[in-house]
């Protein structure tokens, strides 16, 4: 069986203030395309379809097309969970009508289908998070755990107790390993999350709280049993350390400046019954790459905006300068390039380790907290002190921002 895995989409998602929806059309288009060009069995997309809890319409609108070019009409099973930007019920929302052209939604733990026969396929058997499906004459067992945060999972007797990262990473265990029970040697057995797994490298682009260190899953409480194991959440493609079955497929797209020597792919696997998996990342096009720009002064700037002005890319401009930019000088080096989404600039004398600017979107809060505390107190924090001031954080922004996940 031939499987294409996806994820972090973030439809919807701006780069600053600018738009990306050509740019995620293309890549639809593309996965589509290579669907095709690959003979694909089946389609997995591990969470964060969207970039907020409340997506505008023309992201919507796009998912309802990708599961129709992906799917095929009901011709391709395509599995999707919800990631921890996306809305569970919002997403579940439209289960109904998508699993008509065979696309399952997963947006929250209790999420059922029933059987059905497809014209290409058949669902053999399905419970909450887990279906059973048959293509040609092979099976292939899927569990799925949308985005397992602390407000969307049942933590029993401990829903009123702060987790550490050891407790956190032992209760997932628990619920992965219920979820993947009837996995059998006869089928391929795949498991699909959206969560951080120690050891993974980041970027700033998915920053937020379960970041920090706190809400991290072990690799060793991966399921055991599974062929496979897809993973959402991280957007640079990388297979997890010490269990080299799970793999993250990264973002499609280039979501911020840290990630802009970052190539973007899907992964393609081909697999049997009780077989090792053989997987193949898959280079998608960029149209529109993120670029770090590096100038030394005003008239320098100008000049490569100008040499490049018939080159598509999104341009952070860091300039070293000697005295302050003014409005007339940022305006003189956006009229060469409309694409900057910010110019950072450098002053000679500036201590190298300072904090810019720049520098504060590519901390996490918990980072920017122990360099605040060590600069004023002289000395790190204690970890009660960081484990306090996480969930203090945490609970006040899922208080203030219900909406969104976006920290």
């Amino acid at each position: 069986m031939r499987i294409l895995h996806t994820s972090d989409w973030h439809l919807g998602k701006k780069l600053e203030d600018f738009e990306r929806l050509e740019e995620q059309e293309s890549f639809i288009n593309e996965i589509s395309e290579l669907c095709d060009k690959e003979n694909i069995d089946i389609v997995l997309l591990a969470g964060d379809v969207y970039d907020t809890y409340t997506p505008p319409s023309y992201a919507q609108e796009l998912f309802s097309r990708a599961i129709k070019l992906i799917t095929k009409d009901g011709r391709r099973p395509f599995i999707i969970i919800a990631g921890n930007h996306d809305s569970p019920e919002r997403l579940s929302s439209i289960s109904s009508l998508a699993v008509e052209f065979g696309a399952f939604i997963f947006g929250k733990l209790e999420d059922s289908f029933s059987q059905k026969k497809y014209s290409s396929f058949e669902v053999l058997f399905a419970k909450p998070n887990f279906l059973k499906i048959q293509i040609k004459k092979e099976t292939i067992n899927i569990a799925t755990l949308p985005y397992p945060g602390e407000s969307r999972i049942n933590l029993g007797d401990t829903a009123q107790t702060y987790l550490n990262q050891e407790e956190y990473s032992h209760i997932i265990k628990n619920i992965s390993d219920g979820l993947c029970r009837d996995f059998d040697n006869e089928s391929i057995n795949i498991f699909m999350s959206h969560l951080f797994v120690s050891g993974a490298f980041t970027s700033d682009s998915e920053r937020d709280i379960s970041l920090g260190g706190t809400y991290v899953l072990n690799p060793s409480d991966l399921p055991a049993h599974a062929d496979y194991i897809a993973l959402g959440h991280l957007h640079r493609a990388q297979k997890v350390f010490s269990a080299q079955n799970a793999c993250y497929s990264g973002s499609p797209l280039q979501y911020s400046r840290s990630e802009s020597n970052n190539a973007k792919s899907v992964n393609i696997i081909d697999i049997y019954p009780s077989g090792k998996a053989v997987i193949k990342p898959t280079l998608l096009k960029c149209i529109k790459p993120v670029e770090i720009n590096v100038c030394t002064g005003i008239e320098q700037a100008v000049d490569y905006y100008m040499k490049n002005s018939e080159r598509k890319f999104w341009s952070y401009l860091d300039i070293n300068l000697k005295e302050p930019l003014s409005s007339s000088d940022i305006q003189r080096i956006k009229s060469q390039k409309k694409d900057i989404v910010s110019i950072c600039p450098f002053f000679e004398g500036t201590p190298e380790n300072s904090i810019t600017e720049k520098d504060i979107r590519e901390y996490s809060p918990q980072e920017l907290f122990t360099k605040f505390y060590e600069h004023t107190e002289g000395h790190a924090p204690s970890k009660e002190l960081t484990e306090l001031f996480t969930k203090v954080f945490y609970e006040e922004a899922q208080e203030n921002d219900t909406s969104k996940t976006d920290f």
